[in-house]
């Protein structure tokens, strides 16, 4: 079973522009060069992504606009190339990170498709959940953790 292949450069552009979202692509990062490195050890170890039993935090990606983008026209182009299924699922074979474009699927490559860490099967998607909102002082909170680690503060 190969969970993990060399990371793409770009990954962390791909992720969502959210603190929480950076933390996440930090940690993927963590986790994609720690696979990359063990295979280059050559001792066997193999490293990948599980989903935990009882669920966990369902996710996503975003594309989004900011309201003062110069060009939104522009924009709206790139997002609906993005979303052809046959450009989606060539990022899906790259970074080995599903989409959720059902079009792309025939154009994914089958041993991402059967790999359950990456599109987890309908009894797994069931425990899903979405993220709770925090209260503001909960989220200063988390800002103020995750700078002071960032920094080393």
């Amino acid at each position: 079973m190969k969970s993990i292949r060399r990371p793409a450069p770009t990954l962390g552009l791909l992720s969502a522009l959210l603190l929480v979202g950076m933390a996440e692509a930090e940690e993927e990062k963590v986790l994609l060069v720690a696979g990359q490195r063990a295979a280059e050890a050559g001792n066997g170890v193999e490293i990948s992504y599980s989903i935990p039993k009882p669920g966990t935090i369902i996710w996503f990606d975003t594309m989004a606009i900011p309201n003062d983008a110069p060009h939104p026209g522009n924009a709206h182009l790139f997002i609906n190339y993005i979303l052809e299924p046959e450009v989606v699922a060539g990022i899906t074979n790259y970074l080995w990170f599903a989409n959720s474009n059902a079009a792309s699927v025939a154009f994914i490559d089958e041993e991402i498709i059967g790999d359950p860490g990456i599109y987890p099967p309908e009894e797994v998607k069931a425990e899903l959940f979405p993220a709770q909102a925090h209260t503001s002082r909960f989220t200063r909170t988390q800002t103020r953790a995750w700078t002071r680690f960032k920094t080393g503060r």
